[in-house]
C-alpha cells in the first residue's frame, strides 16, 4: 500500500510538474538570436540579442557578422531608432514590414494562445507545423522547447510562398527579466542625429 500511495504521489507531482505554463503570462523576453536569411542567392549570417517588452519594446543588438557589430537597434510600436557606431550616428525612422518577422513569429502565438483555443491545444501539444503571417510570410516550425515551464520555439524555417528565405535558431532564452526603462533608450546626445527623409 505504501509503495502504491508513493508511486501515486510521484505521479501526481510528474504531471504538476510537466505541465507547461500559460506564455500569456510573460511580459519580458531575453534571446539569443541566430539567423541565416537567403539574400539575393546569398547566405547571409546574423547573430543578435533582443530584450523585448511584450508586445512592442525591442531592443535588438548585433553581435555578428563583425561589420555590424555592435548596432543597436531599437523598435517602440511603429518607429525605430538605429545606432550604428561605424559612423557614431542614430537616426529615426519608421519600422518596415519585413522588419522582425522574429518578433510578429512571438507576438503571434502570444495573442493566438490566449484568444484561439483550438491553437491553444495544437500549440501546447507542439503540433503547430506552421503559420502564415499577414504578409503571405510562412512560418515552419522545427522544433519547441520548454524553457521554465514555458513551451517556446526554438528553431524555425521563413517562407515567401513556396521559396525557403531563411533559418533561424533561438537559445538562452530568459523569461520576464526585469529591464528599465532606460534599455529602449539611447543616449543621442553623444552622437549624430540623423532624421528620415
Amino acid at each position: 500500500m505504501k509503495k502504491l500511495l508513493i508511486l501515486l504521489f510521484l505521479l501526481m507531482t510528474t504531471l504538476t510538474l510537466s505541465k507547461e505554463k500559460s506564455i500569456s503570462d510573460i511580459k519580458t523576453l531575453e534571446f539569443l538570436t541566430k539567423e541565416e536569411i537567403i539574400l539575393n542567392r546569398e547566405n547571409r549570417k546574423t547573430e543578435y540579442n533582443i530584450k523585448f517588452q511584450i508586445p512592442d519594446k525591442i531592443k535588438k543588438e548585433i553581435i555578428a557578422p563583425e561589420l555590424n557589430k555592435g548596432e543597436v537597434y531599437i523598435y517602440n510600436q511603429n518607429e525605430k531608432i538605429v545606432y550604428l557606431p561605424l559612423f557614431e550616428q542614430v537616426t529615426h525612422e519608421k519600422v518596415n514590414t519585413d522588419e522582425n518577422r522574429i518578433i510578429k513569429v512571438i507576438n503571434y502565438i502570444f495573442e493566438q494562445e490566449k484568444e484561439n483555443e483550438d491553437f491553444r491545444k495544437k500549440y501546447y501539444a507542439s503540433k503547430i507545423g506552421e503559420l502564415i503571417l499577414e504578409d503571405g510570410v510562412k512560418i515552419k516550425f522545427e522544433k519547441f522547447s520548454k524553457i521554465d515551464g514555458y513551451l517556446l520555439p526554438v528553431s524555425f524555417k521563413i517562407y515567401d510562398k513556396d521559396i525557403k528565405i531563411g533559418d533561424i535558431k533561438i537559445e538562452n532564452y530568459r523569461i520576464n527579466p526585469n529591464f528599465s526603462k532606460e534599455e529602449f533608450i539611447l543616449e543621442e546626445w553623444n552622437y549624430l542625429i540623423v532624421e528620415e527623409l
